[in-house]
């Protein structure tokens, strides 16, 4: 008679064997723009390759890259897919102070690049930046054009005007050369883990969430300079963040700003030098923990900040005022984005930035 009974040495032998099989299969993917054997040369072509469990891996000194990525599969809850920057970054501007310019009705016309007349969402961020003060959109065409702004017309060129005295070629404008684009997007995606990655001017979120998502965790980011938000939630992404930077974005709504269903939480984090607001969370649940709204363009409040929605945890926002620098350095003197922000801060200072709103 042939025994049915399972043999228990068989069921410990496959339970042993399951997990070796995955540590085999699960892959390190190093991505180095430069070439060489065995990487790939972009980090959109190695986030499409990876699966369950891998670990994308920049090669120190790879960088700047100059691609937005768009992240569209899962990982899975005990096999996260991860994206080691390892302090990489993923710069999407172009210095366009030298133009080339020329001049029509007061204005400062920009030639080239050129800009899809009509972009969506462009009259509610930054459009360039000038020495880290963002330099926003001006469409009424009713209404005298404000130093300090930009408009468009129907060639794709912008068109600035600066303050009387200032007249280009000059040095310090620089151009998010995509409006639209993110530089880290992550679609009805779950399960990655994103670390040591900085984002310069996406001219849309430096980390946008989108769609319905849950096990995303990003630690020791940061985003710089980005037309819109340094990082934000839509709809029921569930995102954790840690350690992370988000200064100089020039969303009219935060350099942070969760909406709609999102679950969000942000720990030992830092919102400084932004257009607007440090953190907006207009979204089902957010919390902040052991974080730092500082010098923004306008200080937190209930309405961007729910209590109903929002839990503040040893949470500090501080107005931009004398000695502001000094009192971040105080803050968390151990945290790890601080020495980028300092000597950001310190190399705008140098060029005669104003940081005033």
């Amino acid at each position: 008679m042939i025994s049915c009974r399972p043999n228990l040495r068989l069921l410990l032998a496959i339970s042993v064997l399951v997990p070796l099989m995955h540590e085999a299969y699960a892959r390190t993917i190093m991505v180095d723009q430069r070439g060489g054997e065995g990487v790939q040369v972009s980090l959109q072509s190695a986030v499409d390759a990876a699966k369950p469990g891998d670990v994308i891996s920049t090669v120190p000194g790879s960088g700047p890259y100059r691609e937005g990525i768009r992240i569209k599969q899962s990982g899975e809850p005990e096999k996260p897919i991860t994206l080691e920057g390892n302090g990489e970054v993923i710069d999407l501007g172009v210095d366009i102070s030298q133009g080339p310019w020329s001049q029509e009705k007061g204005l400062w016309v920009l030639e080239s690049p050129r800009i899809p007349p009509k972009t969506w969402g462009m009259n509610q961020r930054a459009t360039a930046f000038y020495k880290g003060k963002p330099i926003t959109f001006h469409d009424k065409a009713d209404l005298p054009q404000p130093d300090y702004s930009v408009s468009l017309d129907e060639e794709g060129r912008l068109h600035f005007r600066f303050p009387e005295e200032m007249a280009p070629p000059f040095s310090g404008l620089m151009l998010p050369v995509k409006p639209t684009l993110s530089a880290v997007a992550l679609v009805n995606a779950s399960y990655w883990h994103i670390r040591g990655l900085h984002v310069l001017y996406a001219g849309n979120d430096g980390f946008n969430y989108h769609g319905e998502g849950k096990g995303i965790e990003t630690t020791n980011c940061s985003a710089l300079f980005c037309g819109d938000e340094g990082s934000s939630a839509h709809y029921k992404m569930e995102v954790t963040t840690r350690d992370s930077l988000f200064a100089f974005n020039g969303s009219g709504t935060g350099g942070v700003a969760d909406v709609h269903e999102s679950v969000t939480s942000y720990s030992n984090c830092i919102s400084a030098y932004n257009r607007s607001y440090g953190y907006t969370l207009k979204n089902a649940s957010g919390t902040l923990t052991n974080s730092l709204s500082a010098a923004n363009g306008r200080p937190e409040n209930n309405k961007v900040l729910p209590p109903t929605t929002t839990t503040l945890d040893n949470f500090e926002d501080w107005p931009a005022e004398p000695g502001i620098l000094e009192r971040i350095q105080a803050w968390h003197p151990d945290h790890p984005q601080l020495p980028y922000l300092l000597e950001t801060v310190r190399a705008l200072q140098a060029e005669g930035a104003d940081f005033t709103y």
